[in-house]
């Protein structure tokens, strides 16, 4: 088994409810996902993550497993809970 490292995978937000995932970290291989909310852009980072890994393990023989840790950017924090703060005068 691979020794896994824990990379940060940022969130953000284009405001209109689409989101992105990436790292900034320089890995062997790319990884980026997205989707129209905060899960279905961490499920497709973490299909991409899986593919690239595996494709990378055929062509080189090498095994590099990462755990990630994801953070929201505040763009991507305000829409994903937008609605549930209430402002009262």
């Amino acid at each position: 088994m691979a020794k896994e490292k824990e990379i940060t995978a940022h969130i953000e937000s284009n405001g209109k409810g689409f989101f992105s995932v990436y790292v900034v970290e320089d890995l062997p291989y790319s990884i980026i996902g997205d989707g129209f909310s905060v899960d279905e852009a961490k499920e497709n980072f973490l299909a991409v993550y899986e593919e690239s890994r595996r494709d990378y393990r055929e062509t080189t023989g090498k095994d590099e497993a990462f755990s990630f840790k994801f953070v929201m950017d505040a763009s991507a924090f305000l829409q994903q809970y937008k609605g549930i703060f209430l402002v009262r005068n």
